[in-house]
């Protein structure tokens, strides 16, 4: 589960966005834009590894198998440091679409807030890492745990496991869905301007 401060920055970043001067929105859209996918990604990540559980079907003792070794593989080679928000394709597009324009006609309508917390994200690398890794731990020890039952030809207690989980995250959906549609309507919104 991520911490509340996660949707707390991208919160901000989508409000400061929002009340940013039209002309720095214009230059700075496609920039912004790319940036926004990129934190989007990171949520996403969370909400398809819950998703994947809960699909799971926990009758096909094979398929759990795979599924379940296929993770712990992913989880183990920390596959998930590749797929999720790249902060260094954030730093990038900041330092090279952004900052790049500080000496040109454009410095004095950088917004310092914005400047602030891209900055901010362009650095998170090594949180991100913290903010998620507890969360794949824990869907790891579902999936050996449904792994297990399923084997054990015990398809109640497997489903009983991954019913736990899906009500354990469902508030997390719910947080992940709008914190994603919230992004989504800033993207729009810079979109337009381009």
């Amino acid at each position: 589960m991520f911490p509340e401060h996660v949707f707390k920055e991208r919160k901000e970043l989508g409000e400061k966005i929002a009340a940013a001067p039209p002309d720095y929105l214009h230059d700075n859209a496609a920039a912004l834009l790319r940036i926004i996918w990129e934190l989007q990604s990171s949520l996403g990540l969370e909400l398809e590894v819950i998703q994947g559980i809960k699909r799971l079907d926990v009758a096909d003792a094979q398929v759990v198998a795979d599924y379940a070794e296929q993770f712990s593989d992913y989880v183990e080679r920390r596959d998930f440091n590749l797929e999720r928000t790249s902060c260094g394709r954030i730093a990038n597009i900041y330092w090279r679409q952004i900052r790049a324009l500080e000496g040109g006609s454009l410095h004095e309508q950088r917004v310092e807030e914005i400047d602030r917390l891209l900055q901010q994200f362009a650095q998170a690398d090594r949180r991100f890492t913290e903010d998620i890794e507890p969360f794949m731990r824990r869907a790891e020890e579902t999936l050996v745990s449904i792994r297990n039952a399923a084997r054990d030809n015990d398809t109640d207690e497997a489903k009983r496991r991954q019913d736990q989980f899906a009500r354990e995250y469902k508030d997390e959906v719910q947080r992940l869905k709008s914190m994603i549609t919230e992004m989504s309507r800033v993207g729009e919104s810079l979109l337009a301007r381009l």
